[in-house]
């Protein structure tokens, strides 16, 4: 994450991602529509006009439109940034932070004086017999304020439409952590 990049996020309210993670991050709905294409073009191609009717062709078409655009509405959401408000000084904050990395296992990929970020909870899923990528944990400091944010990495080979719970369980910790050093502190609904 660049500076721009952080002074972008903070200006839109959501965490900006570099080309290759968005890419990465997207790619189910990048799929469904590439099928949806595919299926238009085989079917220009062939010169089948479909042999389906009306009513079914929209369906057709519709459900791989709808499920796309819903799971990228998804996924833009989970890209949101949460305030929160304190008065700690960033000496304070990162004290607050490199101790709880250290209790949740997170692996620190960068800290500086703009921002923090983080990697944690890769954990294979015995169920569907894959690996999770595990989260980003990325919080950017501005004046008086923590820009939080906890996102499924993006990974070429797995498609994680939920964290089941683990990005919310960090984001809450975090600011748990700060509630009880500082009081005052509180969450800002943008």
């Amino acid at each position: 994450m660049t500076y721009k990049q952080v002074k972008k996020s903070i200006d839109s309210g959501y965490l900006e991602l570099n080309k290759n993670d968005s890419v990465d991050h997207y790619k189910f709905p990048l799929y469904t529509l590439l099928f949806l294409i595919l299926f238009i073009i085989i079917g220009l191609i062939t010169g089948n006009h479909f042999p389906v009717d009306k009513l079914g062709f929209i369906v057709l078409m519709g459900i791989p439109a709808f499920i796309s655009l819903l799971s990228y509405l998804i996924l833009k959401r989970k890209l949101k940034l949460k305030k929160y408000v304190t008065t700690l000084s960033k000496q304070e904050l990162d004290s607050i932070i490199k101790s709880l990395a250290f209790e949740m296992g997170w692996v620190v990929k960068r800290d500086n004086k703009k921002f923090f970020m983080a990697e944690g909870g890769r954990k294979p899923n015995l169920l569907l017999r894959m690996t999770s990528s595990g989260s980003r944990i990325t919080i950017i400091f501005r004046n008086n304020a923590v820009y939080v944010n906890s996102v499924c990495i993006p990974s070429f080979n797995t498609i994680q439409l939920t964290s089941f719970g683990i990005n919310r369980k960090y984001v809450k910790a975090l600011f748990d952590r700060i509630k009880s050093q500082d009081p005052l502190s509180y969450r800002c609904k943008e």
